[in-house]
């Protein structure tokens, strides 16, 4: 058995390694498959092994079936997967990690190393075991097994880490813990995980970008483990989908199915090929949007790890492997409505790691190249006028989202929205399903514009875009079409306002308080949102007013 001690000045540079700021829950996981991949993995896999007595992880285990990882990569105080440069300016653009296993900075964000288990060079079995001690000379051995392996307590506690090397000649004898079988190559090391991390084990999360990230790699697949529960729980990261349908309507889950651009860029001399499609809205195409929701809904939708508007073009950059480097969006002040829900891939022609920060899922390590790279695109889009398949010029946003909205009303498959009008006017279904019944923005008695009415149904819509909450500037004017339009003889009886998200119903029931209602009014007003009004509602949980009940006896 060899022995490697970690104490004093190399110890303290582990302990640094706690307050990087660099990994967050949503990536944490993605250097550790990367270093897999990077190493000839076709599998990595993620397994929760215990759990502190609030639920919190306690420690879990990762393992690969890639190439092996020598034993003197451990024993190595120049890089080794144990140890950091003794200087701050000794640091490489590789001092920080070991191929196969990731970055040091990732596994001592949230926690130590428990072990690390390999085949070495002669091909025997090992198992590197890490103990932590009180004292400097890797003698007194502190118990963390329980609430206490926090980051104070290590910090303060921890004097020294002793590496204890374990060969196994015969693999009967290696213990049943370990995952990795008997084939000779492969990988496996455990975290501790501190209990007072801010980065916390959040699965679904920690899903989510490693399948975005790997989507587009074949033969690589990534799975959980959960061997705390009563019954073992393995589950396969779910693919990742761009939110595009095909001609034969089937989602896209791969760039090379988009459009590939017929232009070749060039930014400081490595070039770049282009893919890029169209996503879909719920306003832009509802039925095809429903569609896309049913056939992927155990699977991911790609986005941006930012929270964004949903309709800002997106940017994507992968390697030469075809890992996603970045996931980005285009600044909407930049663009007009014209390239909302546009999606772009772009991918070197050849390797171009040097390119890329030390942590990948940061971006780029070279600002100006990566800034460069996006200016180029940015021109690209507005020089080609790339378009999205839904935009039209001639009309505003709104104007767009009625025109979709009856198309969907009127569709054989709408049988809900058609229900829920149904019951709102009592109308018959024949007269909501025929287009003809439905008037766009057309001027009425009373010289004002309505966005949409069916006088058979007695129902009339106004509408903002769908990314527009209610606001005072339409509250004054929905009021005043009211007064001129639903007060005295009104050829309607409900009134439906469209907006993202309504802030104003209180406000503007005070304002019909103080008109003069004759006896053929309208009935009711009713606020849905956009969402809403192209999902479907019930009527009994949105908000509404009834002209009888609430305001004229009210």
């Amino acid at each position: 058995m060899n022995t490697i001690l970690i104490n004093k000045h190399l110890l303290a540079h582990l302990k640094g390694k706690m307050h990087e700021d660099s990994i967050t829950s949503d990536i944490w996981g993605a250097e550790l498959a990367d270093g897999a991949s990077d190493w000839g993995a076709t599998e990595v896999t993620f397994q929760v092994r215990s759990r502190y007595h609030d639920n919190r992880l306690h420690k879990i285990s990762v393992f690969n079936n890639g190439q092996n990882l020598p034993v003197n990569k451990i024993e190595n105080d120049d890089g080794g997967f144990l140890s950091f440069p003794t200087t701050k300016n000794s640091y490489g653009p590789n001092m920080i990690g070991v191929r196969g296993a990731g970055t040091k900075l990732t596994i001592f964000r949230v926690g130590f190393v428990d072990y690390i288990a390999s085949f070495d060079e002669d091909g025997r079995f090992y198992i590197a075991k890490a103990y932590y001690c009180s004292d400097e000379n890797g003698e007194t051995e502190i118990d963390f097994s329980d609430d206490l392996f926090t980051k104070e307590n290590f910090q303060n506690k921890v004097l020294s880490i002793r590496i204890d090397i374990e060969y196994y000649d015969d693999w009967n004898d290696v213990p049943g813990w370990i995952e990795l079988d008997d084939d000779g190559k492969g990988l496996e090391y455990g975290i501790n995980w501190f209990k007072d991390s801010d980065i916390k084990f959040d699965e679904t999360k920690i899903k989510r970008w490693l399948s975005a990230r790997f989507g587009q790699t074949k033969n690589f697949k990534i799975y959980f483990e959960d061997e705390t529960s009563d019954k073992i729980l393995r589950s396969e990261v779910p693919k990742t989908h761009f939110g595009i349908l095909n001609q034969d309507n089937n989602p896209i889950y791969q760039y090379k199915d988009l459009t590939k651009h017929g232009e070749v860029i060039e930014v400081q001399g490595e070039k770049f090929e282009i893919y890029y499609g169209c996503r879909i809205s719920q306003v832009n195409d509802t039925l095809k949007y429903k569609k896309l929701q049913k056939e992927t809904k155990k699977d991911y939708q790609l986005k941006s790890l930012r929270p964004i508007r949903g309709e800002s073009p997106l940017l994507v950059h992968m390697n030469s492997t075809d890992i996603i480097v970045t996931i980005d969006h285009l600044s909407p002040s930049e663009f007009d409505a014209s390239t909302s829900w546009l999606i772009f891939f772009i991918k070197p022609k050849r390797n171009i790691n040097s390119r890329y920060a030390i942590n990948k899922s940061n971006g780029y390590s070279d600002e100006e190249f990566g800034n460069e790279l996006r200016d180029k695109i940015k021109t690209l889009i507005k020089d080609n006028k790339l378009k999205n398949n839904y935009h039209d010029a001639s009309k505003k946003a709104e104007d767009s989202e009625v025109v979709q909205w009856v198309d969907y009303v009127a569709h054989p498959e709408s049988t809900e929205i058609q229900k829920d009008i149904k019951r709102m006017t009592g109308g018959s279904k024949e007269d909501i399903t025929k287009k003809k019944n439905w008037k766009t923005f057309k001027v009425d008695d009373s010289k004002r514009e309505i966005d949409l009415r069916n006088e058979l149904i007695r129902l009339w819509m106004e509408w903002q875009a769908s990314n527009k909450n209610s606001d005072t500037e339409h509250l004054d004017g929905i009021a005043s079409r009211i007064n001129l339009v639903g007060r005295q003889s009104s050829p309607y009886d409900t009134f439906i306002w469209v907006a993202k998200k309504h802030n104003h119903v209180d406000e503007l029931k005070n304002l019909l308080k103080g008109f003069d209602w004759g006896d053929n009014h309208l009935k009711q007003v009713v606020f849905l949102t956009t969402d809403e009004v192209f999902s479907g509602f019930d009527l009994d949980e949105v908000p509404v007013i009834d002209i009888e009940n609430d305001i004229i006896n009210g």
